[in-house]
């Protein structure tokens, strides 16, 4: 499953400062997160509106408002791509084809595309953290 990258960038952005336990200044993010800053600075405003992050008292700052494990993958891709279709993918080049089977292929791929959208929506950013070290 490949994230939009604003999705990819809101996960790194939590990761950091989940990881650095410290409000973190938007230029002490964007060394850490090396993308254009208006980009950055959009999905941090994003983050803010919904309540997953928070600025600091003086307005520089911003820092975790949520608990990592509170934090879904499914959440995030919800918010910055709107919808979720985890096979994607599949289903365009399975179009161009004609299979005998269609009905137990179309069965199949409804079944890895629960199991998917419920292991994401388990996932949380302090999971995939976890499983990194």
């Amino acid at each position: 499953m490949k994230f939009d990258s604003k999705t990819d960038l809101a996960i790194k952005i939590i990761m950091y400062l989940f990881i650095e336990q410290d409000s973190k200044s938007f230029e002490e993010i964007h060394r850490v997160i090396g993308t254009r800053k208006s980009i950055l600075l959009s999905v941090i405003d994003r983050l803010v509106e919904a309540k997953v992050l928070k600025k600091g008292k003086d307005n520089l700052t911003y820092y975790l408002l949520k608990d990592a494990d509170e934090i879904s993958i499914y959440d995030l891709i919800i918010l910055f791509d709107g919808s979720i279709n985890v096979l994607d993918d599949y289903n365009n080049s399975r179009k161009n084809n004609l299979f005998i089977y269609e009905f137990y292929i179309d069965r199949f791929y409804n079944e890895i595309g629960k199991f998917l959208k419920i292991n994401i929506q388990n996932t949380t950013i302090k999971n995939m953290i976890s499983n990194n070290h």
